[in-house]
């Protein structure tokens, strides 16, 4: 969807490995700190976020739960101006032109393998 959105050079990392200690260990940390929560926001802001957290923790714990990262750019006007110049017709429409292979012209031939 975010190709077709305008975005390249997308790609995804995942962070699950990384992210799902960290909650793992914000559930039990947040648990432990209750007194000072409850004291600071209140019993029913401290119940809400420990739902939270724990619930959070949980699907982390059971796998379907994971964390990624995803980046992606729009290109700049002169870049899609030049994609599509190279994917038009006219780009298409260049020609064949003659080459001739040159490696063995010191040697007095013309194009041709060396004399020795």
């Amino acid at each position: 969807h975010l190709e077709a959105a305008g975005f390249v050079d997308v790609d995804f990392m995942s962070l699950t490995e990384e992210w799902a200690p960290w909650a793992i260990e914000r559930a039990i940390q947040y648990e432990k700190d209750e007194e000072r929560q409850v004291a600071t926001n209140g019993e029913a802001v401290f119940k809400d976020r420990m739902y939270f957290y724990k619930a959070v923790s949980r699907l982390f714990q059971s796998g379907k739960l994971g964390g990624i990262r995803i980046t992606a750019r729009k290109p700049s006007p002169w870049e899609t101006k030049l994609k599509q110049g190279l994917k038009s017709e006219a780009g298409l429409k260049l020609g064949k032109a003659e080459a001739k292979i040159i490696e063995g012209v010191a040697g007095g031939g013309g194009g041709g393998p060396p004399q020795g």
